[in-house]
């Protein structure tokens, strides 16, 4: 009898891509999701005989191995069906061919695989090997079992399916949304993503180990928050920093993740120049779609960068309302990251769902610029014990801030703590619209509340007990909460814009100042107008003024100030932010008031309503 041959080999790929709702790829090449049965066609040179059997093997990564499920193993006369391994059965055919239908474990790593196909022969020792393929294996959010399962058609579709989105930009009282293209199905770009994991330092120092774990998204995501940004390992972008760049280097210019993957790519995996937080967010979540993590953009207004790990963001000024770099923590006007949905099997299911991943290199964790992914329910709750950056994440959104004067004898006084100024307002893309949705909710309880409070003494207890700080951390908390006069406040004071002010046109800011007393006061006020970047440092000074203000009792009073077109041009960053400051002292007192207001400027009336973000 002649030597039983595998003819050909059909991958079916157009009914297998269906199945498995990967038929937007544009790509030849058969792409799978984990957990999910799929087909292919051999046919073969003679029937097969009783003591003749088909054996597949498919491997993923260097050195594979059964112990680091990268490779498997299986025949048509295995175990029977398991779901949490690899299995094979003959399926019915018409047409006289093999048919062989494929189930992949729902643990399965994701990544490129090979297939090859062994005939096995009773009387011979050693099989034959008859062709060999290839698919890609991705996760699968339509498949319970999966961590990353999505149970809502419309939910999987907006956060997997939908190539195009919107981040939103600006002020909590000016939310502006910026159209932004995923094409996480286009042409290369899932081998792009494949390439940015195989250049991680993980899979570096340990290739093998590294695919073994690509099975967990929170392996993937960490990896993921680590590469999209280029600080410790030549990956996809460049932060821009401080710096204000123009031209063809500002951020501003991406309108979408494909042409940054490209250049990379094209590139020889060089860094891309430059991206801002918003282009992290969006190259973060075209990747995450495009290997069937759920994933969606979200922004933090007033978000806080906790550089010392306290909880509390400090903000200083000089006696005549300049700025003072001896405080290093940062309080953006703005912060957008993303939100992956899986189980985090690795904390328990209480903290399955939305997880907060970052790839903007704002501060290392375990020694590599990237954030995440953390609980969004462990912010909520003060769980900052728990991996990963869980108190990094909380104080973003939930920090006390304390601004102080810095004295030119280095004495610091502190002037104001506010307890509800960060994380204003938390947005997404609602579900099939482009409105923003405010889901601050999932993230925090409600500012002043009884339970918000609870939960900051909760996170404060655990940051600080048991820790290299715990010796000092009453005596912390009790200097925070002395640092300012018991007494009620002398003197309020606001700034109020006069209209929305476009680019071009003159600013009209007025300061609103009121004694609060019975008593007659004498005012000094130092004003200072500066252009700024989203992240709250200053670009430039634009000009300082002093003035002196006498106030009756119980009386209030407005002072008007000009920030003109032809003052603040020169020293415009591509972000169109202006902010003033005002440092009030009321003489012959210790009392010091700091105001301080952030101006957008708009450069189209396209800008989304505040009352549009609330949450029904």
């Amino acid at each position: 009898m002649a030597v039983l041959q595998v003819e050909t080999i059909d991958l079916q790929l157009s009914s297998n891509k269906n199945a498995h709702h990967t038929d937007l790829f544009d790509s030849n090449e058969l792409i799978l999701r984990r957990g999910q049965d799929f087909n292919i066609g051999l046919k073969l040179s003679r029937d097969l005989t009783p003591d003749e059997n088909i054996s597949l093997i498919m491997e993923t990564g260097p050195s594979p191995t059964d112990s680091k499920n990268t490779k498997a193993t299986i025949s048509l006369s295995s175990s029977p069906h398991s779901s949490n391994s690899w299995n094979l059965k003959q399926k019915h055919s018409d047409s006289g061919d093999l048919i062989l239908t494929i189930s992949s474990p729902v643990s399965a790593a994701i990544g490129r695989y090979t297939l090859s196909i062994q005939i096995l022969v009773e009387t011979q020792s050693h099989p034959l090997n008859h062709g060999s393929g290839s698919f890609i294996m991705l996760f699968n959010p339509w498949t319970p079992g999966d961590d990353v399962y999505m149970a809502e058609d419309a939910t999987r579709n907006e956060y997997v399916l939908n190539d195009l989105g919107i981040l939103f930009v600006g002020t909590e009282y000016q939310v502006k949304g910026q159209k932004w293209a995923y094409n996480q199905f286009g042409k290369n770009i899932l081998d792009i993503c494949l390439s940015i994991l195989d250049r991680s330092i993980n899979h570096r120092r340990n290739p093998a180990k590294d695919v073994s774990r690509r099975s967990d998204p929170v392996y993937i995501c960490r990896v993921l928050s680590a590469m999209v940004n280029s600080r410790n390992d030549n990956g996809v972008l460049i932060d821009t920093g401080s710096k204000n760049y123009s031209g063809d280097e500002v951020s501003t210019n991406w309108k979408g993740s494909a042409d940054i993957l490209q250049k990379w790519w094209i590139g020889g995996y060089t860094p891309v120049k430059y991206g801002q937080s918003w282009d992290f967010a969006g190259v973060l979540c075209t990747v995450l779609r495009c290997f069937g993590i759920p994933c969606r953009p979200v922004t933090n207004f007033n978000s806080a960068q906790d550089t010392d790990r306290n909880l509390y963001v400090d903000t200083c000024y000089d006696d005549k309302a300049g700025y003072v770099d001896s405080c290093k923590d940062v309080l953006w006007n703005f912060q957008v990251w993303n939100e992956a949905w899986f189980a985090r099997k690795d904390l328990g299911s209480s903290y399955d769902g939305w997880q907060a991943v970052d790839a903007t290199p704002l501060e290392k964790s375990k020694g590599i610029y990237r954030c995440g992914p953390t609980s969004v329910h462990a912010i909520k709750e003060g769980d900052v014990d728990l991996d990963y950056d869980t108190p990094f994440m909380y104080a973003a959104v939930n920090a006390d801030v304390s601004i102080w004067i810095v004295y030119s004898d280095g004495t610091k006084k502190k002037v104001n703590n506010n307890t509800g100024k960060v994380g204003k307002m938390i947005t997404t893309k609602s579900i099939g619209g482009s409105e923003p949705l405010d889901i601050i909710s999932s993230y925090k309880y409600p500012e002043g509340t009884k339970e918000e409070r609870d939960v900051f003494n909760k996170a404060t207890r655990k940051l600080f007990d048991g820790g290299p700080m715990a010796a000092n951390r009453r005596t912390i908390i009790m200097t925070r909460a002395s640092e300012i006069p018991s007494r009620d406040p002398q003197l309020s004071g606001e700034f109020t814009l006069t209209g929305h002010p476009m680019q071009g046109q003159d600013v009209e800011v007025t300061l609103n100042l009121s004694n609060l007393t019975s008593k007659a006061m004498l005012v000094k006020v130092h004003v200072s107008s500066s252009s700024v970047l989203h992240h709250g440092l200053r670009a430039h000074v634009i000009w300082k003024d002093s003035k002196e203000v006498p106030l009756d009792p119980k009386e209030g009073k407005q002072l008007l100030f000009l920030i003109t077109s032809d003052q603040y041009h020169p020293f415009l960053s591509d972000e169109n932010l202006l902010k003033i400051v005002a440092v009030c002292e009321v003489e012959k007192t210790d009392e010091r008031v700091v105001i301080e207001k952030v101006i957008p400027l708009e450069t189209s009336p396209a800008c989304v309503k505040l009352e549009a973000c609330k949450a029904e």
